[in-house]
């Protein structure tokens, strides 16, 4: 790993580490309010939502974009409880059907691959994950699926140009799959939308 990447990751795994405290504090906040005024107030409801939702977005990008190493292993509960915190009330669902367990760095590019397919869902849908054979299957399918070829071939040809902020996972998933020593086969219909490594 090149020293800006290992910065990088280590900016994301920061970043996350520093929001976890503050988003928590909100957390004990709410409890309290929630012993003063009615359980089903709609407004404590919205913001019990927006924090779960936060919460998992969070630890979503710390396994996506943090530091990850090969020796540290990740089970499936901890994988699949995160990913139905994260579909909880939204758009997408998600359903790991993958293995008890992957190295971190796997489950890192896995949540790449998320972040790109979730892409081609504008309408929503559901998000399956399995793996055959070593391989990593992941399979997108909604009532549309949006393809961007531009973003979609710099992932192929693991270019940059053009990309931005909201198409990171297109520049940094190449690299995942690069130290894994595995390249992307992509495939898109008109409401289902894969990505294989």
């Amino acid at each position: 790993m090149d020293l800006n990447e290992e910065i990088s990751q280590l900016i994301g795994s920061r970043i996350c580490h520093d929001l976890v405290s503050p988003i928590g504090a909100i957390g004990n906040g709410l409890e309290l309010m929630q012993m003063t005024a009615p359980r089903t107030a709609p407004e404590l409801e919205l913001v019990q939502e927006s924090l779960n939702s936060v919460n998992a977005r969070i630890r979503f990008f710390r396994l996506a974009f943090g530091k990850a190493s090969a020796a540290q292993i990740i089970g499936t509960i901890e994988v699949s409880g995160l990913l139905g915190d994260l579909g909880r009330g939204g758009r997408i669902t998600y359903h790991w059907l993958g293995p008890d367990s992957a190295p971190r760095t796997e489950v890192q590019a896995v949540c790449l691959a998320l972040m790109c397919l979730e892409t081609t869902l504008p309408l929503g849908g559901d998000i399956s994950i399995t793996q055959d054979c070593g391989r990593w299957i992941l399979t997108a399918k909604g009532r549309r699926i949006s393809w961007d070829g531009r973003t979609w071939d710099s992932l192929v040809l693991g270019t940059k140009d053009g990309l931005s902020p909201k198409d990171v996972q297109f520049a940094l998933l190449p690299k995942a799959l690069a130290k894994m020593q595995r390249t992307p086969v992509v495939s898109a219909s008109q409401d289902c939308a894969s990505l294989t490594f």
